[in-house]
């Protein structure tokens, strides 16, 4: 299907149910969004996880995952519901996906019955969990050492994520949770875990699985994919099990949002999680028009005005036709425009662009945004290149055609700038 990016798309992880599984809010936009709005869009979908996805180059996505209450290193579900969201988008294909912890590759697949994801992790490592973690962890849960699995000892896990492994030896144990929230997720902020993944082994390929997160302000998790890889990498490199192995892990259940994680964990290298997705809501929502036109402005703002100028980011977020107006200067097309831009640069080192407001019209076509521009003297605005910093505000105006920013007006405070690098007050009169 064609969308207008940028589109959000909200999908259930590793079930065919939408009443099963892990939702997933999944983002996609020609660049990414500033942190704080990612924030707020992870917030206003209230998920356990969105995924944020800008395409770089063919097959190639920066990706990060935000919670509703901040970025997580990275999420199992949530990728795996992107790999199917790219599926109805593209058909099948391999991806990968950049992410804060390094390189995940995801291949989609269609069956009969829809697309299925399947992400090969980071390589997994372990740690011993301290005994104070240890004891704190169980303590939350109302649980003793009595109740854990003697052949699953009590492991730190992680494959992008960090995770306590907790095996129990019945199941009744793990049907029984309940837990002190404030209490764990306390000691998890401290431990910098992301879940607890609380397990009970039925066969040798067989594994139930509970989640609390709550560092994501989530009770529970139904479905935890960056968990099952780190369970699979613990298990394969304690030689718990013998790789090759194939696993399923049930987890949800107890929820009433049952799911279906398939492990395939290798002789080496990371593991392997496949799953299925279950869309939500249908069809893709695009992202409402102004919303839109205010992410370019922001995303313009951040990459192209803020060192490293990302000059790239000219022919994703401009049209090619592109003008300028600033300072009676007329810049016409992104190679003239990419020239002037790398000429300002040049005479402001070290320029940061704080965005102070940014709004728009309802039909998104006009975007404006108040900013203000910070950097060291390098000749700006005839001022001696004496690297002395200089500040100053400015309004643009743009306007927006076929999810781009086509045309743009700005002006600058270029007077209050001079004024203050020669320390001249500005008095409203005029009679300085």
């Amino acid at each position: 299907m064609t969308m207008t990016l940028p589109i959000l798309g909200r999908l259930a992880a590793f079930t065919r149910d939408p009443k099963g599984g892990n939702p997933a809010g999944v983002w996609l936009g020609h660049v990414l969004p500033e942190p704080r709005e990612m924030q707020r869009i992870a917030a206003d979908v209230g998920y356990s996880e969105t995924a944020f996805l800008a395409r770089t180059a063919d097959a190639t996505y920066r990706v990060r995952y935000y919670s509703p209450e901040a970025e997580v290193s990275f999420c199992g579900h949530a990728t795996v519901a992107a790999g199917v969201f790219l599926g109805e988008l593209n058909g099948e294909g391999s991806y990968r996906f950049d992410t804060t912890i390094g390189q995940v590759s995801v291949r989609v697949d269609e069956s009969n019955d829809g697309f299925r994801a399947s992400l090969t992790s980071v390589i997994p490592k372990q740690a011993a969990p301290p005994l104070a973690l240890l004891e704190g962890a169980l303590a939350a849960l109302g649980w003793s050492a009595a109740d854990l699995d003697g052949a699953i000892p009590p492991r730190l896990a992680w494959a992008g994520a960090w995770h306590l492994v907790l095996a129990v030896a019945k199941p009744s144990r793990l049907q029984e949770l309940s837990y002190d929230f404030a209490a764990l997720k306390a000691l998890m902020l401290e431990a910098g875990l992301t879940t607890l993944q609380l397990i009970w082994r039925e066969d040798e390929g067989t594994f139930h699985a509970r989640n609390p997160f709550p560092v994501g302000g989530v009770v529970e998790d139904p479905a935890t994919g960056a968990a099952a890889a780190a369970l699979g990498g613990y298990l394969r490199d304690a030689g718990l099990v013998a790789a090759p192995r194939s696993m399923v892990i049930h987890q949800g259940h107890a929820m009433g949002r049952p799911s279906r994680i398939e492990v395939q964990v290798p002789v080496s290298g990371g593991i392997t999680v496949t799953g299925t997705a279950a869309w939500l809501e249908s069809p893709l929502r695009p992202v409402a028009a102004h919303e839109a036109a205010e992410h370019l402005a922001r995303a313009f703002l951040a990459r192209v005005w803020s060192v490293p100028a990302d000059l790239a980011a000219i022919d994703e977020l401009m049209t090619e036709d592109y003008v300028l107006t600033s300072a009676g200067t007329e810049v016409r097309g992104r190679s003239a425009f990419a020239a002037w831009v790398g000429a300002f640069h040049e005479k402001l080192p070290g320029a940061t662009n704080e965005v102070v407001e940014v709004f728009s019209d309802r039909a998104g076509t006009r975007v404006v945004a108040r900013w203000i521009c910070r950097g060291q003297s390098g000749g700006i605005f005839g001022l001696p290149a004496d690297g002395r910093p200089v500040s100053f505000s400015g309004i643009a105006l743009w306007h927006v055609r076929d999810g781009r920013l086509a045309e743009g007006w700005v002006e600058r405070s270029a007077l209050e700038a001079v004024r203050a690098h020669r320390g001249v007050d500005l008095v409203v009169d005029g009679s300085r």
